[in-house]
């Protein structure tokens, strides 16, 4: 089955499903921005609905994908800074504890910060 289809007023095809659906992987054409219709069809249609019917009939479910945005170096930088931070923070209170729990002074572990 083939279709055709339109953006901005500019009529193209006939394409495959697949050939259409690479169009839209490629860029070259969206799906809310484009209408199509098939071969035989007599209206024009949303390219969206075109591509949903046809999943439909083949009885595939229809998924929906949301683009995720990568995290910037400067946001796995604050992540790892972070997390270094609350290690540390945990190591230098473990360290105390085990200080005060062996009954030296408190000041006994000023080698640290020398």
């Amino acid at each position: 089955m083939k279709i055709f289809i339109s953006t901005n007023g500019r009529e193209e095809g006939p394409f495959s499903l697949q050939e259409v659906r690479e169009k839209i992987y490629r860029g070259e054409i969206t799906e809310s921005q484009t209408i199509a219709k098939f071969e035989e069809a007599d209206h024009w249609v949303p390219l969206k609905t075109l591509i949903d019917s046809d999943l439909q009939s083949s009885g595939l479910p229809s998924v929906e994908v949301t683009p995720v945005r990568a995290p910037s170096i400067a946001e796995k930088t604050k992540k790892i800074k972070k997390s270094l931070k609350a290690k540390l923070s945990f190591a230098l209170m473990l360290l105390g504890s085990i200080t005060l729990a062996s009954g030296y002074k408190s000041n006994s572990i000023n080698w640290l910060f020398s």
